[in-house]
């Protein structure tokens, strides 16, 4: 009787499988257009190194990169958003989905930007906006997969 020793092995095999927990969905677009202004608010007129306490894991990085005097006096106008799913990611995790949110305007210099900020729900720690650091011009890597097959959503322009 071989089927005994397969029939564990199979058991066991499946037992140390797990399927990852679901990503948390994204944030209403009130909760995030609340947590947006936060960023906003943080950036012009508060400490901009606390920024990060409200930014993704490249927002230290990325603040060092923005150079001196770039930082906005003003927040940006708020140019469209929209939903960002969930998808997979490398190793069988999944990126969290969020709202999205197309920005214009005018950085410490006098230099025009268009950015895209990700609002997304971080689990037990609460909102958390990728490209904190809006001012710098960065896009979300987007791409028909991560949007089900369907193409990214047009870019907005600046005037």
């Amino acid at each position: 009787m071989r089927k005994a020793p397969v029939l564990a092995m199979l058991v066991l095999v499946l037992a140390g499988c797990s399927t990852p927990a679901p990503a948390p969905g994204a944030p209403s677009a009130e909760a995030a257009r609340s947590f947006l202004d936060r960023v906003f608010a943080v950036a012009t007129t508060g400490s901009v190194e606390s920024l990060c306490d409200l930014g993704s894991g490249t927002c230290a990085h990325d603040l060092r990169s923005a150079g001196v005097g770039t930082r906005p006096s003003a927040p940006p106008r708020v140019m469209g958003s929209w939903v960002v799913p969930s998808a997979p990611a490398n190793g069988g995790a999944a990126t969290a989905a969020g709202r999205a949110f197309a920005l214009c305007g005018t950085d410490g210099l006098g230099r025009g930007y268009y950015s895209e900020v990700l609002i997304f729900d971080d689990g037990g720690r609460g909102l958390r906006a990728v490209n904190a650091v809006f001012w710098l011009g960065t896009r979300l890597a987007t791409t028909a997969t991560v949007n089900g097959g369907s193409p990214p959503p047009a870019r907005y322009q600046c005037s």
